[in-house]
């Protein structure tokens, strides 16, 4: 959207489609999704209530109560300390009709460098364990670091009643087994626990802890957060969490000059928890240049076709892959797809592919492919095209799984938004959600992102909608 107002004419670009392996059980190659993108949000612009619309980056998108909701990241690069937003800074905004536009429903302001994480959690119980008569849906925002002091991990939750968000501080003792102060809340997520039924929300903050809490209407945010974290000590940032054959999962980056801090976690429920460590993967890169991300990010559980146990689906930075995490087999991991090799066969001529390979920065979108009815995933990207002053080298790009474990991939690119290319180009694809509105059915998706890396970077967000034709 441009001032509130629909464009008057839509730029499309369609997926190009490679399917490096695998193939239907009728031996068919999956069909192409054939989707086509219109640009739905710019910043810089002002909502239809005057109120200014910024964001470097879009950080995440969700669906909540049937309107479209996405948390705004205002810090201008990653990389020329000290770090600081931008104006307007962090924000949230809400697209409350299919045809409506973007407006500000939470002006976190410029003491925030970003709206790090966003969750819609459906509570089933209270935090006595108590059976709600029906699911409370809470949307809640880890607003993430402080610039100034006092630094406290804090989560924002939206009374739908009223309108109004409230700030809830998780904790001000930020601290680390480093020393290193970053309050960031990084990821929210939700679980039941088995042995005490508690439905709990988890809020992982960028210093190495879990925090937990559970509903209580009757206090302000509408969550009674736990004083001890339910799990702390490692160095590094939590990045992803799922739910597996009923079981909490959990990935912390490893810090290579200490061995076993990180990996992947398993939650062991109960009155008194803990959390296994179930391995920690090597860190490796191509290129010694490129910054040490260590982690797994976009952690999903997907249902193995063969015999209907739960497999994990998690993305390594570094080396660039998407591997799959075997429940049933004592957590064997395999490598499902070398996004690296993907992309280097492809574009560069099978020559070593060095750059950056960011993959499912936040999830794997689990969709409905619009012909079949088959299931597919979404996973966003960012890779870097050879050509990189072109189209090609503007664009973003994303992967499709298909069921069987074949991918495809596709791009996301406004050929006729001219800025797009002075500013850097789309970068990562941040956040994929399918459009909540009923009249979508299911057909429409909206795509979000940009990388603050390098920089400095203003205005850079993108929103873009994109309809899978009839």
């Amino acid at each position: 959207m441009n001032r509130g107002r629909r464009p008057t004419a839509l730029a499309f670009v369609c997926v190009l489609l490679i399917i490096p392996s695998g193939s239907l059980s009728n031996g068919q190659q999956p069909p192409p999704l054939d989707l086509r993108f219109a640009r739905d949000y710019r910043p810089g612009t002002r909502d239809p209530n005057g109120h200014g619309l910024g964001g470097t980056e879009i950080m995440s998108l969700a669906a909540h109560k049937g309107m479209l909701w996405a948390a705004i990241g205002a810090v201008s690069s990653w990389t020329a300390p000290p770090f600081r937003p931008v104006p307007p800074g962090s924000q949230i905004f809400v697209k409350r009709t299919a045809s409506g536009a973007w407006e500000v429903d939470l002006d976190l302001g410029l003491d925030y460098l970003r709206a790090a994480s966003m969750a819609s959690i459906r509570f089933t119980t209270d935090r006595h364990a108590r059976k709600l008569p029906e699911p409370v849906p809470v949307l809640l925002v880890g607003a993430g670091a402080r610039t100034f002091r006092p630094r406290a991990a804090e989560v924002w939750s939206r009374n739908d009643a009223t309108g109004r968000w409230s700030r809830m501080t998780i904790t001000d003792n930020i601290r680390s087994v480093t020393g290193r102060v970053d309050p960031e809340v990084r990821v929210l997520f939700d679980h039941v626990d088995r042995v005490t039924g508690v439905h709990h929300v988890f809020a992982g903050i960028a210093n190495g802890a879990i925090y937990r809490g559970a509903y209580d209407a009757s206090v302000a945010g509408q969550i009674v957060w736990e004083e001890k974290p339910d799990f702390d000590g490692r160095i590094r940032r939590p990045m992803a969490a799922a739910e597996a054959d009923g079981a909490l999962y959990l990935t912390v980056d490893p810090e290579p000059s200490q061995p076993g801090n990180g990996g992947l976690f398993r939650r062991v429920d109960g009155p008194r928890p803990r959390w296994d460590r179930i391995y920690e993967w090597a860190w490796s890169s191509p290129n010694p240049d490129l910054p040490m991300w260590t982690g797994m990010r976009g952690l999903t559980p997907i249902r193995d076709p063969r015999d209907g146990h739960d497999v994990l689906l998690g993305a390594r930075e570094q080396p660039g892959v998407i591997e799959r995490i075997d429940l049933s087999r004592n957590h064997a991991v395999t490598l499902e797809l070398d996004v690296r090799n993907y992309f280097a066969k492809i574009w560069y001529g099978g020559q070593l592919y060095r750059d950056v390979t960011l993959i499912a920065y936040n999830d794997m979108t689990a969709a409905v492919h619009p012909k079949t009815g088959e299931p597919i995933h979404l996973i966003g990207l960012w890779v870097l095209h050879p050509e990189r002053r072109s189209e090609l080298g503007a664009s973003s790009w994303y992967l499709v799984r298909y069921r069987d474990g074949s991918y495809a991939h596709g791009r996301v690119f406004d050929p006729g938004d001219s800025t797009i290319r002075a500013r850097g180009g789309l970068r990562g694809t941040r956040a994929i959600v399918v459009s909540p509105f009923a009249e979508d059915r299911a057909r429409v998706f909206y795509f979000g992102g940009f990388d603050a890396y390098g920089g400095p970077h203003q205005d850079t967000a993108w929103i873009y909608r994109t309809a899978a034709p009839e």
